[in-house]
């Protein structure tokens, strides 16, 4: 059977489930679900130097039925790149630049290995927008995609626009441009159908009419703009979900102390998959002011919710959500205010929108996993000598 490997560390390391997290879990039990490959999954040891195989049953049973504690899917089977097997497929999916296992080095053994290597690129936003990341991320990106530039046999990605930029990247570095496979990413919600919001969600969604804003609390996705809105008459309540990123003391101060917060504005920094799915299902829209994004997950979750998205006029934004969103400059906050009222103070109008999404046809994760797993399926029939 077809082998692949997979570096799954940062998705057992970490507490949450959003972002790059959801799509490495809808992705990899809909793989382990197919049982068309011997998929390797792994956690990396950076104090031994190894990968350690997860269970891939128990791995299943953790992150689709909540029954497997983490700490029990690490088996003690040991794996180091010098042993992958030749003409095995090295996929990476997780949010891997961070790792201490760095590409640049491991890249490079595992094509001496004659294994190919795959990598889903979210984004390049560290390269293009460093001003919006860690400083500690940008340095770590940078290793990290220069190493996929140099080694990786097929880079997947969510949007033709990362595709665009990459190869911008690429001819300004004067090197070959890449072998790219676009997959869009699904948006099936993992909500229960009985489950039932916590009680300060409900009451936040009881308090009025409001915009959603979905996703991590940091300086690219631009809740300033829509705080600034709130405070100059928006006219609706606002309801942030997201866990605290980085670079953000000051507005999240901001919005824990707002003369608002609790009455017309809400922050839930810990909100889980059932009430993420009820603050869609009854926002009046999702707000979506992001500087620059590599696909923008929560606009499909909310149009598959029948919600209406306020975006940004980006261009990776427009491929996405198409006529079916509407847009707003993403510097100024009249022009957001002036969007929502359109809609707000116009039932008519506002109810065509949101009749128009019953016409949006979304990706699902089934057909993402299909995909993806097709380019995957690619890799193993490109002849090329190995190493015995």
């Amino acid at each position: 059977m077809k082998k692949i490997y997979t570096d799954l560390s940062n998705l057992m390391k970490v507490n949450f489930i959003t972002g790059i997290q959801r799509v490495v879990r809808e992705i990899i039990v809909r793989m382990i679900e197919s049982g068309k490959f011997d998929l390797v999954l792994m956690t990396y040891v950076p104090e031994k130097r190894v990968f350690l195989r997860l269970d891939n049953e128990k791995f299943y049973d953790c992150f689709v039925y909540g029954k497997t504690e983490k700490n029990r899917i690490v088996t003690s089977e040991v794996i180091t790149p010098e042993t992958m097997q030749s003409g095995a497929v090295f996929f990476d999916i997780d949010s891997v630049w961070n790792s201490r296992l760095r590409r640049s080095w491991l890249f490079p053994v595992l094509k001496s290995r004659g294994v190919k290597i795959v990598t889903q690129l979210y984004d390049l936003i560290p390269v293009q927008h460093p001003q919006y990341c860690h400083e500690n991320t940008v340095l770590s990106f940078m290793v990290y995609i220069g190493a996929n530039i140099g080694y990786a046999d097929l880079i997947i990605t969510s949007a033709k626009a990362t595709v665009k930029q990459l190869d911008i990247l690429t001819d300004r570095l004067g090197t070959e441009r890449k072998k790219a496979a676009v997959v869009p990413l699904g948006c099936d919600f993992n909500a229960k159908h009985d489950s039932k919001p916590c009680k300060a969600v409900s009451d936040a969604v009881n308090a009025g009419r409001y915009i959603l804003m979905v996703g991590t609390i940091e300086p690219r996705k631009n809740h300033k703009l829509v705080l600034d809105a709130l405070d100059a008459g928006l006219g609706m309540n606002v309801i942030f979900a997201g866990r605290i990123g980085w670079n953000v003391a000051e507005l999240e101060q901001r919005i824990r102390k707002h003369s608002l917060n609790g009455k017309n504005l809400f922050f839930f920094d810990n909100a889980g998959d059932d009430d993420i799915d009820y603050l869609y299902k009854n926002a009046f829209a999702v707000a979506f002011p992001t500087y620059n994004e590599g696909f923008g997950l929560p606009v499909i979750e909310a149009f598959q919710h029948n919600t209406p998205v306020f975006a940004s006029d980006i261009e990776v934004l427009h491929e996405v959500a198409g006529d079916f969103a509407d847009y707003f400059d993403n510097t100024d906050y009249n022009s957001f205010i002036s969007v929502v009222k359109k809609y707000a103070d116009n039932p008519e109008k506002y109810q065509q929108l949101k009749n128009s999404l019953s016409e949006f046809v979304p990706f699902t994760w089934d057909s993402s996993a299909e995909a993806m797993m097709e380019q995957l399926e690619s890799m193993f029939t490109v002849s090329e000598t190995v190493p015995p």
